[in-house]
């Protein structure tokens, strides 16, 4: 876990650092704006608070029924507007390059293809060879695998929270997503959308090979 943020997960795989720095942004983003709001926030609470019973309002103070009076120089909440364009503009040509490293499937000619049918509640994998397998995906380590995602039934999610991995698995739709481990391991699957009364039992695993072992699994019949 990241020790500054304890309760956030692991990282790995390759989209995983590039999620996180996304991620960064725009929590550094939110935080710098938080603190600009809420402090000139406290600043005018206590500029302008009554001094007691006798305080009046000033003579340009917006009155119900009366047109607003023109105060203070309409270049400054132009100069803010055009500022924050400008920061969500660049922050949006960040996410637009991170959802298109997801869901541009990747030139590999040796890339493991797999197609993944959600259902409630759970997920099957159907290889290449045409062998089957329910709920536990096993892909062997540093190979591109593209997974082709839908679903017979209802919406569902297909996520690998710890390799920052969700796509979404619409009946009669085909979403693509790939990745390629860098290191063995296993890894919870779930799924990310509310789907049902046993929503929360639709788990499964990602097991990352060695390439031996994931020979020896494929000999074995999976």
């Amino acid at each position: 876990m990241d020790p500054l943020i304890p309760l956030r997960l692991p990282v790995t795989g390759l989209h995983g650092p590039v999620y996180e720095q996304l991620f960064a942004l725009y929590l550094g983003i939110g935080i710098v704006a938080a603190l600009l709001v809420f402090s000139l926030m406290a600043y005018l609470i206590h500029r302008y608070r009554a001094a007691g019973p006798s305080d009046v309002d000033p003579p340009d103070a917006p009155r119900a029924g009366a047109a607003p009076i023109e105060r203070g120089d309409c270049r400054v909440p132009l100069v803010l507007a055009l500022l924050v364009t400008l920061v969500l503009f660049s922050v949006s040509l960040g996410t637009f390059d991170t959802i298109a490293l997801y869901h541009d499937e990747p030139n590999d000619p040796d890339a493991l293809r797999i197609d993944v049918v959600a259902y409630r509640y759970g997920f099957s994998y159907t290889y290449p060879d045409g062998s089957v397998v329910v709920d536990n995906l096993t892909v062997p380590v540093d190979r591109t695998v593209v997974l082709k995602i839908t679903s017979t039934d209802v919406f569902h999610n297909f996520a690998v929270p710890e390799l920052r991995l969700k796509a979404d698995a619409i009946p009669g739709h085909t979403t693509m997503l790939w990745f390629k481990g860098d290191s063995p391991g296993t890894h919870r699957i779930q799924c990310m959308e509310l789907c049902g009364t046993d929503h929360g039992a639709m788990v499964g695993s990602l097991r990352i090979l060695s390439a031996p072992e994931y020979d020896q699994w494929v000999a074995r019949g999976g």
